[in-house]
Parts: structure tokens; sequence; C-alpha cells
């Protein structure tokens, strides 16, 4: 049976390899694998006689980047080489040889000086010496940040083909915070890793499962710390009940903890979990769900400068003062993500989008849709984006879903496809088709259907009096033919008329009462969202009428003052 079929069905046991990352000199314990490989192979025979089924090679510090504080970044590819083959050695191929990967000293940018770009490749340095090696597997805990995590693993995702990666999140020296815990299993289930690992104390790792296992349904790894005052047998009891696939020792623990683990296994089996989520989009401490009988979902739509000669002019100067303004005007009336266009006359489009998603996640929590027809400038955004990102769009013409749809891909995002193809469809039958094929084509790209949300292209009313019609019987057939949410950009259908808003407003409402989940909208307008409020009513998207009441009662604090 392969490794990832034995994480899903079985409860395994991993070494305690992170019982000490440097020797007492303070050097990384690489070095021991050409300075002291004995030592090492001693480490790794008390953990497999213990009862471990993985040990991890000693390569946490193997970047080459780590290596230079040492002086041995020449020695760089013997000492991860060579790491790897004394625990192959080892194993005689009973147990299985995870590859660890480091980072934990990388800053990437938007929060660190290091390129994504440059932060990849050095990843992919590392990576591609622990797969030709011959690891049965990757394991990444020790990077600092997700955006770290994240160039880590889009690295690996190039090179380690069906190898398994199962990727960390640190709880150590910080307080549990459920949101954040659901957005780092969102963004990294989209990014297709096979596993996900938390690192902490019993007490912690136990809190924290409960939150991340009702976000995936990814096997779930936890590495114990150990204290004198805990009593392991007891919590590891606790994390079985729980739902851990496999357990292991962090700081603090010795083979007594891997003999201790592996006797608590025996005869235990695990139940993998089959939960159905919606389309997720996530900064990294704040998520947005959208699909059928959820909350409406407010997109704003006012970082573009379409129409906007004053926020033009500043992006061509390479200025921001009115995007950031506009962002967190945007934050504080409700909006649930934010649109971000840079498209306009001389402004350098992929530069700009960089800056603008850079600092627009400085000051708004929320996650991002990445607005552009450039590959090169959608790229240069999802590259900054600390989180899973919506891109705007794709449409049903061949080259676009050929060039964009990798991109999604890559850097773990879910779309939006446009019901436009090689010619306009004018009928919702029409529409459909081409939802269909977009749909099909993503499927191609290892894209799930939740990972994708259908706009049926609304036009002006002015210029196609059956446009309304048709998008809104549209609506109705890509709900359920196809099962995917739809969402449209409303302030379309009002190009060429007095009283804009009360237009797009109008057909809003009828949207919504067809089945439309999510809309690019104005959230500065005063009305828009006592409307959706209301017209969530009759959707059946507000049980119980809570959030309406809820809203209500906002607004008459607030006038109180």
């Amino acid at each position: 049976m392969q490794f990832s079929q034995r994480l899903r069905n079985e409860l395994l046991v991993l070494d305690n390899h992170t019982i000490a990352e440097h020797s007492p000199k303070g050097r990384p314990l690489i070095l021991s694998n050409c300075e002291h490989p004995r030592d090492v192979v001693t480490r790794f025979r008390e953990s497999i006689a213990a009862g471990a089924e993985i040990i991890t090679t000693n390569t946490q510090y193997g970047l080459p980047s780590d290596l230079k504080k040492f002086k041995a970044e020449r020695d760089f590819e013997r000492l991860n080489a060579e790491a790897v083959d004394l625990a192959l050695r080892t194993s005689h191929g009973d147990v299985y040889v995870a590859g660890a990967i480091g980072g934990a000293d990388l800053r990437v940018a938007p929060s660190g000086e290091l390129s994504f770009d440059e932060a990849v490749t050095e990843f992919r340095q590392q990576i591609r010496i622990l797969v030709n090696t011959g690891v049965d597997l990757l394991l990444l805990e020790k990077a600092g940040s997700l955006q770290t995590l994240r160039a880590a693993v889009i690295a690996a995702n190039t090179l380690r083909h069906r190898i398994p990666l199962i990727c960390f999140y640190d709880l150590n020296d910080q307080e549990i915070n459920p949101q954040q815990l659901i957005a780092f299993a969102t963004i990294f289930e989209s990014l297709d890793v096979d596993c996900l690992g938390l690192r902490g104390t019993p007490e912690k790792c136990l809190s924290a499962l409960r939150h991340i296992k009702t976000a995936t349904n990814l096997p779930l790894v936890v590495r114990l710390e150990i204290s004198e005052a805990t009593d392991p047998a007891a919590q590891i009891e606790k994390l079985i009940t729980n739902g851990v696939n496999l357990l292991g020792g962090g700081r603090g623990a010795d083979p007594e903890l891997t003999r201790l683990i592996a006797k608590s296994i025996q005869g235990k089996t695990v139940t993998p979990r089959q939960q159905i989520f919606p389309l997720r989009i996530a900064s990294g401490n704040h998520l947005v769900r959208i699909g059928d009988g959820l909350p409406f979902v407010n997109i704003g739509e006012r970082i573009n400068p379409t129409g906007r000669k004053q926020l033009s002019a500043e992006l061509a100067e390479g200025r921001l003062d009115t995007m950031l303004h506009d962002a967190k005007a945007q934050f504080e009336n409700q909006a649930d993500a934010l649109d971000v266009n840079v498209g306009a006359p001389l402004v350098d489009e992929i530069r700009m989008m960089a800056a603008a998603v850079r600092q627009i996640q400085e000051i708004v929590p929320l996650p991002l849709v990445i607005d552009s027809a450039n590959p090169e400038v959608l790229e240069a955004g999802l590259k900054m984006f600390v989180g899973k990102a919506l891109v705007n769009s794709v449409n049903g013409k061949d080259k676009r879903l050929t060039e964009l749809l990798p991109i999604v891909k890559k850097y773990g995002a879910a779309v939006i496809g446009l019901c436009i193809a090689e010619e306009m469809p004018d009928t919702a039958a029409k529409r459909l088709g081409v939802a269909r094929k977009i749909m099909d084509a993503g499927l191609d790209h290892r894209i799930a259907r939740n990972n994708l949300i259908i706009d049926p292209a609304a036009l002006a009313i002015a210029t196609d009096e059956n446009s309304g019609r048709e998008v809104l019987n549209a609506i109705r057939l890509i709900r359920e033919q196809l099962g995917l949410p739809v969402l449209l950009g409303v302030s379309n259908t009002s190009f060429g008329l007095p009283q804009r808003a009360l237009v797009h407003n109008a057909f809003l409402v009828q949207a919504i009462g067809a089945g439309l989940d999510a809309a690019i909208l104005n959230p500065l307008d005063e009305q828009i969202h006592d409307l959706i409020a209301a017209a969530s009513l009759f959707a059946g998207r507000d049980p119980d009428c809570r959030n309406y009441l809820k809203a209500y009662r906002a607004r008459k604090q607030a006038a109180k003052g």
C-alpha cells in the first residue's frame, strides 16, 4: 500500500527528530551527517527500535542560506544527500524516510526582503536533492511564516511528482486562533499538500486539532512538545480520539515517547473525514465561504481605475493613496473581499499589482480578488498575496483557458469563470454551455469544482433589453445543472442610464432571488446592504432572520451614537 493510502487509513508513528535541532556547540544537526554520521545512525536506530514508522532526515537547516552562516554552503549538496543516504541505509526499507525541508530563517516578501521567486528557487535546490536521493515523503515544519510555507510548497509541487508532502503549523509562542487555523487548512489544501501538521504542547495541539479538522479532509499530524508536567499517555489518547493520523515528538521528547505512541495506537483505526466544502477564499486570518444557502458575499469593486481619472493618474505615478483609502473604506462598509485592478494607461501593471497587494494586506484583513487580463499581472498579485485568492477571471476562449488555468492551479487560487467565448452568448443556454466548458477545462487542470464560481456576464440593459432576463435564467441553469456558485458584476447592467444605482440594485435583488451567491459591487452605497439583507430573507440565506435582525440592531445602536 502506498504511503498516502496508509496515512489516510492507518495510525502511524513519526520519530522524535526535533529533540535537538542544534548540537551543544550551536551547530546545526545537518553538519553531523558528515561530521558525526555514527551519532545520526544511532538516533535513527533508537527511533526505529522504539516503534517509529517514519524517520526524518537531518536537513531542517539545509538550505544554501542556512549553511552559509556556518561557512558550509560549498557542501550544500553533499550534506543533504548524505543525510538522506544515512536514513535510507538505516531504514533498510522497513520504515519511511521523510526529507525535512529548511526555511526557518527565510523572510519572504511581503514581510521580508527576499522575493517570492528567490525563495522558490532556494527551496527547489534542496528539494531536488531530497527527491533525487530517494526520500519517501517531504516534511515542511520549520518555515517561519505562511508566505515562506507557500513558497516551499509551490517549489515542492514542481519536483515531487507523487511523493507526499506534509506541511506544519507551529503553535509555539502563540495563542490558539481558530480563524488562522481554518485559513491555514484552506490555503494549503488548495495547494495540494497531502497532510497538515501541528506542532506544540499536547494541550495546544488538542485545542487546535478540534478546529482544524472541521476545515479539511486531509490527514492530520501532530508533533508533541513535552514538559515535565505533561501526562503524555492521556493526551495521546485524546489526540487519537479527535482524529489524528500521525503522531511524533518535538522539543522535550525522547524514544520513550515514541514507544508510548506506538503502544497507544495498537488496534486503533482512522475514519477518514468526508466533509463537503463550498468555495472558500482566505487571507492569513480571515475566511470567506461562498455557496448555496450561505450568507451573500459582497466583493468591493472600487479598487479599479476604470472611469476614475485621479486613481489612474496616481497609479501611473506609482502612488497608491486613493487605492489604499478605498480599500479601508470598503472594509469598514461591510465588504467581504476586495477586487484589486490596476489596469490603466501608462501604468506598470506588474509592479503596481504587486505593490497594491502588498500594501492592502497591511491595512485590510480581507481575502483579495486579483483582477487582470494579463497573466503576468495576475501572477504578480498571486505571489504577493499571503492566502488563497480569487482570480478575476478566465473566460471560455481557448487561449485564455490555456494561459490562466495553470497559474490558478500553481498558486492554489479559486477562479471566476466568465461566460464569454469567441462570441458573446445571447441566451441562458449558451451561457450554460460556456460555463460547462470552463468547468471541464478546470477539471483537466486539476482545479476542483469548489474552486470555481461562474459569472454569467451581465450586460448593460440599455444596449440589450433581453440580457437581464437571460442572465437570471442562466443563474438558475448554472446552479441547477452544474451545481456551481454564481457571481455577477452588477454595476455593468446600468451603464448608459440615469440613476444607475437604482437600476443595478433592482437587478441585484432579482438575481439574489434567482440564486446569486456573490456580487462585485460598491459597498459604499448606503442602500445596497439593506437590500441584500432583505432579499436574503426570501432566498434562504438568513435562517431565522438572524443576520437581518443583527444588522438592524447594529444600525439602531450606531444611530444612538
